[in-house]
């Protein structure tokens, strides 16, 4: 089966030039392939700056990377029977020079679709273990600290081994950590998954299935994973006391968890209302702005060590 993406120039809107007019051709084309792979675009000089800025960004980040630029930030995961802290999900942050402060979706885009994006795994990883490895040293314990892992990553068949180099050269143990893992970049390759996610296991690491359900799994295959948490996407928690779909999925996704024996965190609680509701439906383990913001590693022991 094929398809085909055109890319469209004009002449003389676009240009007079015929070299100019192939490469906005050329541009346009890729645009087409970015949004459909199957489609055709005209071009636009927005195209260009579009291209232009991603380039920057992209060797920015590659120098960020480097230089050690990237923040880890922290935000805990919380048991609201017991009304403490379980665990904390690594999230990335980029104090940019010119820029400022920028989340993850503003500037990982880029990187996702080129080889950068595993070596941004590879340092979250082993700067977020040097940091467990600090705190359980400080007799911290911060629960199990959740790692995202992408696609890229763990289509890499070395994925298993270099987390365990990390484990050893960090001194961190695999009970200390947790990886996250999106529930599409499962299903990608079922058999694949559950091969390397046992691996995983077998380092003492638990697996979390994130953003689940809006994702394309079946109670048949869902059941061959070897998943010890799932995390509710947080576009069911925005609407969940007014919208009647998003509690109809949210009780399924409940009834799941349950009929797996896995545990359930609702993740993205930002008001008290979301609070509320989940709390009175049973839902014990929550993570989102309402329990607490991400913060930094500093601040973070400083919270932990309130509490104790």
């Amino acid at each position: 089966f094929l398809s085909c993406s055109i890319g469209i120039s004009i002449y003389p809107t676009d240009s007079k030039n015929d070299f100019e007019l192939m490469k906005h051709a050329d541009t346009a084309m890729f645009e087409a392939k970015k949004q459909s792979g199957k489609g055709y675009c005209f071009y636009s000089d927005d195209m260009n700056e579009t291209n232009y800025n991603n380039i920057i960004l992209e060797t920015e980040l590659h120098y960020a990377l480097d230089n050690k630029e990237l923040e880890l930030y922290y935000q805990p995961q919380v048991d609201i029977v017991e009304n403490k802290i379980i665990g904390a999900e690594v999230l990335l942050r980029w104090n940019h020079k010119r820029l400022g402060f920028l989340r993850p979706g503003e500037f990982l885009d880029n990187a996702v679709n080129s080889s950068l994006i595993t070596l941004i795994d590879e340092y979250v990883f082993e700067e977020g273990m040097k940091q467990v490895v600090k705190w359980h040293r400080d007799n911290i314990n911060l629960g199990r600290v959740s790692f995202n892992i992408t696609i890229k990553s763990l289509e890499d068949e070395r994925i298993v081994h270099k987390i365990e180099m990390l484990l050893a050269k960090t001194g961190c143990k695999g009970e200390w950590i947790e990886l996250e893992i999106l529930e599409n970049d499962i299903m990608f390759d079922i058999e694949k998954s559950v091969k390397v996610l046992k691996m995983f296991k077998n380092l003492g690491i638990k697996i979390s299935l994130d953003d689940f359900g809006v994702g394309y799994s079946s109670l048949t295959y869902l059941k061959k994973l070897p998943i010890d948490k799932i995390k509710v996407d947080r576009s069911f928690v925005i609407e969940i006391t007014s919208n009647k779909e998003d509690k109809a999925v949210v009780d399924a996704i409940i009834a799941i968890s349950k009929t797996l024996n896995v545990n359930l965190i609702i993740e993205g609680v930002e008001t008290k209302k979301q609070y509320t509701y989940f709390k009175n439906i049973g839902c014990r383990y929550m993570q989102g702005n309402y329990c607490y913001t991400p913060m930094s590693h500093n601040d973070c022991k400083a919270l932990l060590l309130n509490q104790t």
